[in-house]
């Protein structure tokens, strides 16, 4: 008599943590299906899972309603729909086999000529059972009836078996090891069915309900093993310690219900009683979660501070490479296991990367440039996507912006063999949506960054083509007015005229020599000046006087060639030659810490009302050419940090420039851009 109700409390629990456990996955399934709007394929598990939720529930409720002597048409009506719902465990049991057999199967049409035959004729003897058990119909075969679970029972068994010993399939570790267990419950439910049809009161009629709860948990283990271990370990351990909780409730509580008022305010009294147990019942899961991750799973962070770690360890990353690497050493810490992340070459997104397991070389191990980015090879597997297990006790995610896949995010099996759950995988899907998200921010700043460099690349060669053109419009024009002054003086002044070839030679040679470098010693450009002035002194005489002062400490400093010359020609043409008296002009160059500042002055009547620099490309100025071109070179090698100015007053006109100091290098030297001093 013990024995037979300790077995009765078994089956209750089994069917209690059954309904429970597959109305769950029920919904997982659904949830799933709705999200990725792919109804029809693969559809033989999640039919079995509703339909072990539906039986498992059906027979609690049955139980119950016997339990409490309900009425015999709520009775009669949960034993029909449990007959129907158990007629169609055997068929899809297997069929769940044939699935995984069918592609290596000989004869395939037969077996799903027998496959559908096996559906109608146990949907047949199982609404009859169904109806002969609710007393609504009586054909007479009670007896043969009762029999005929176990036979269905037994006929999936041996069809199983049948196929997959039949079948070529090649089979991996982990597949070789499912089909092992199979074949266990498959003998085992043989046996069952045999012992049944021999003895059908004996207590080994209760075994095929653990049998089909057994032969489901070894599939969901081998197919959605995150589910598996987030059901059996964290759902079923709350499952278990509500059980001895309620259980001990009502133990402790059952004298103190007996004293209470046999009225209207029992049910409130009990209720009260055990409402602190059911809201505590939030708060036990998160702790029992707690525990069960920090204890068993070792896990470091919460979902939430492993996001906060995640983000902050890669929103300093300025390139795809620098992401790439912070987001692996991120998924290390975070999940106590290696990390791997790929990204799709910038222009390739609309094409589908290959994950590690289409990548995975014989050796097991991803090449560096097979971890740096991925080659578009194809497109994951409708399961691979679902169940994000890609590699062996691995764990996949996948990165998408815009519909298209832009890299992957992989986790290797832990070293301690501890599982990934189903929390694992939604971390990880979420860190790849956050990850995909720096990423098209990363690129985004590089392309504008590129964008800018071109853009002033653009410009530099603008300006350093149009130098070349101002020296072309320089030269010829410079040269017509120097060699008038030359001819006026050599009737007079051989001597002057001579030396003022001989700098005119200077000029020349300074800008022949020059021409194809874009960088020069302030000191030699000084020099050039220098000439040029003395080559104007022979023209405008005695008219024109000149002043060059140069700091010894900057004589040293790089300058863009032919920068400082346009200003000079500027004051001589628009400032000495407008003045009737005596034209002056000086040069001021100096270091101010960190910039060099020089400065031209004349005391000419200066620039044009309302002519401003920043459109020096004025058809009414006369000023616009040299400077625009100074404008642009500088801008072009120093961005925001050079600076042009000038002003205008009744004691002349001065304009001066700033430059960052620059080092000088063999760079230098050889006409190449320079860099910044540290």
């Amino acid at each position: 008599m013990l024995g037979y109700k300790l077995l009765y409390l078994a089956s209750l629990i089994t069917f209690t943590f059954g309904a429970l456990t597959f109305s769950v996955l029920t919904l997982y399934y659904w949830r799933e299906r709705r999200i990725e709007r792919q109804p029809g394929r693969g559809m033989v598990f999640p039919t079995l899972t509703v339909v072990c939720a539906t039986a498992f529930l059906t027979n609690l409720l049955l139980q119950i309603a016997q339990a409490l002597e309900a009425s015999s048409i709520w009775v009669a009506a949960l034993t029909l729909a449990l007959g129907l719902v158990t007629g169609l465990l055997p068929p899809l049991l297997f069929h769940l086999i044939y699935t995984e057999e069918q592609p290596e199967l000989p004869g395939r049409r037969l077996w799903k000529w027998g496959l559908s035959g096996f559906y109608a004729l146990s949907g047949l003897f199982a609404l009859l059972r169904g109806l002969e058990d609710a007393e609504l119909v009586s054909t007479g075969w009670g007896d043969q009836l009762d029999n005929v679970p176990a036979l269905m029972l037994g006929a999936a068994g041996a069809l199983g078996l049948l196929v997959q010993v039949l079948s070529r399939r090649s089979l991996k570790p982990a597949e070789r090891n499912h089909r092992l267990w199979n074949r266990i419950l498959l003998c085992l439910t043989l046996l069952c069915a045999a012992v049944n049809l021999v003895w059908p009161e004996s207590l080994v009629s209760l075994f095929p309900d653990y049998l089909v709860l057994s032969f489901f948990c070894v599939t969901l283990y081998y197919k959605e093993r995150l589910v598996f271990f987030d059901l059996l370990i964290k759902r079923g351990a709350f499952f278990a310690l509500a059980l001895v909780g309620l259980t001990l409730f009502f133990a402790m509580g059952s004298r103190i219900f007996e004293r209470l008022p046999v009225d209207w305010s029992r049910p409130w009294i009990c209720a009260l009683l055990l409402l602190p147990f059911w809201l505590m019942g939030p708060w036990i899961y998160r702790r029992l979660e707690q525990s069960i991750d920090q204890v068993w799973l070792r896990r470091r962070y919460s979902p939430a501070d492993a996001e906060r770690q995640f983000v902050h360890e890669i929103q300093a990353a300025a390139t795809d490479e620098d992401l790439r690497r912070r987001a692996a050493q991120s998924l290390s810490d975070i999940f106590q296991a290696t990390g791997e992340v790929g990204f799709t070459p910038v222009g390739q997104g609309h094409a589908l990367a290959a994950s590690p397991r289409e990548t995975k070389p014989a050796n097991g191990r991803l090449t560096d440039d097979e971890k740096r980015s991925s080659v578009p090879l194809g497109r994951l597997t409708d399961d691979e996507k679902r169940s994000s297990v890609p590699l062996e006790g691995g764990l996949l995610a996948e990165l998408e912006q815009n519909g298209a896949r832009t890299g992957w995010m992989s986790l290797a099996a832990r070293p301690n063999s501890i599982p990934f759950l189903s929390d694992d995988r939604r971390l990880l899907q979420s860190l790849a949506r956050t990850l995909s998200v720096v990423l098209e921010n990363v690129r985004f700043r590089q392309q504008s960054q590129e964008q800018e460099e071109r853009e002033q690349q653009l410009r530099w060669l603008a300006s350093r083509a149009e130098l070349k053109a101002l020296r072309a419009q320089i030269n010829p024009h410079f040269l017509f007015n120097a060699l008038n002054a030359i001819a006026g003086l050599i009737p007079d002044q051989p001597l002057l005229a001579d030396e003022t070839v001989q700098q005119l030679s200077e000029v020349f040679r300074y800008t022949l020599r020059k021409s194809e470098k874009e960088w020069v010693r302030l000191d030699e450009e000084v020099e050039f000046i220098a000439a040029y002035l003395r080559v104007e002194q022979a023209r405008f005489g005695e008219r024109l006087q000149t002043d060059l002062a140069v700091d010894r400490s900057a004589g040293a400093i790089p300058v863009p060639t032919m920068t400082i010359q346009p200003l000079i020609e500027n004051a001589i043409k628009h400032g000495v030659s407008a003045v009737e008296g005596r034209g002056q002009v000086r040069l001021r160059a100096a270091v101010h810490g960190e910039f060099l500042c020089v400065e031209v002055l004349d005391n000419g009547p200066g620039f044009p009302p309302g002519y401003c620099l920043a459109n020096p490309t004025d058809p009414s100025s006369s000023h616009g050419h040299g400077l625009r071109n100074v404008i642009d070179r500088l801008t072009g090698y120093y961005g925001d940090s050079a600076q042009l100015h000038w002003e205008s007053g009744n004691s002349g006109t001065r304009v001066w420039l700033t430059i960052p100091v620059v080092v000088n290098s063999p760079s230098v030297r050889s006409g190449s851009r320079p860099e910044k001093q540290p």
